[in-house]
C-alpha cells in the first residue's frame, strides 16, 4: 500500500478522521440509511485493518514468534487475532447500524 513511514501515517490520520468525523455525523444527524453506514465506516475501516494486519503479519513479527519457514505458531497467532477481529467487527455493527 503506502511505502514510506510519512506517507503511511498521513493516510493512517486521514482515516481516522474520516472515522471519527464520520461517526459523529451519523450519531448527530441518525441517519437510517444502511449504505450510509458502509460509505462512512467500512472504508476507513478497511483501510486501517489493511494497515493493521500487514503490521501484524510482518516478516518481522513472524521472525518473533518462529524462526522456521513454516510455523503452526505463526497461523495461530494470526488466526487467533482474525478472529478477535471479525467478531470485535460484528458486535459493533450489530449494535450501531439500525435495524431492519
Amino acid at each position: 500500500m503506502v511505502t514510506n513511514r510519512a506517507g503511511r501515517h498521513f493516510v493512517i490520520v486521514v482515516a481516522l478522521c474520516w472515522l471519527l468525523l464520520g461517526a459523529f455525523v451519523l450519531w448527530v444527524t441518525a441517519v437510517q440509511s444502511r449504505w450510509v453506514y458502509w460509505v462512512v465506516l467500512a472504508l476507513p475501516g478497511y483501510v486501517l485493518g489493511e494497515l493493521f494486519f500487514s503490521w501484524l503479519l510482518s516478516r518481522r513479527h513472524g521472525i518473533a514468534l518462529s524462526r522456521s519457514r513454516f510455523s503452526f505458531t505463526r497461523i495461530a497467532a494470526a488466526l487467533i487475532v482474525a478472529i478477535g477481529f471479525v467478531v470485535a467487527s460484528l458486535w459493533v455493527s450489530s449494535s450501531v447500524l439500525p435495524g431492519e
